[in-house]
């Protein structure tokens, strides 16, 4: 599953891989751990914000499914 689809999403982590790489390249490693710091904590938040996503979907789809679990609507068999 591709979790990160959204273009604004995947330029900011491209952007995030660029600058540790140029900062590693530099043999700047002070600067290279702060983008891995604030590239680690920026996926996390990602990802939160996703299994947010998926959690509100499940919501809305037990809603439009009258409170049942599965997919299947009533009467469906």
């Amino acid at each position: 599953m591709r979790r990160f689809t959204r273009p604004e999403t995947r330029d900011r982590f491209r952007a995030q891989h660029r600058a540790i790489c140029e900062s590693v390249m530099a043999g700047d490693v002070e600067a290279a751990g702060e983008a891995a710091e604030a590239h680690i904590h920026a996926t996390h938040q990602a990802l939160a914000e996703v299994r947010e996503a998926e959690a509100r979907l499940q919501v809305f789809l037990r809603r439009l499914n009258g409170g049942h679990v599965s997919a299947r609507r009533k009467g469906d068999r």
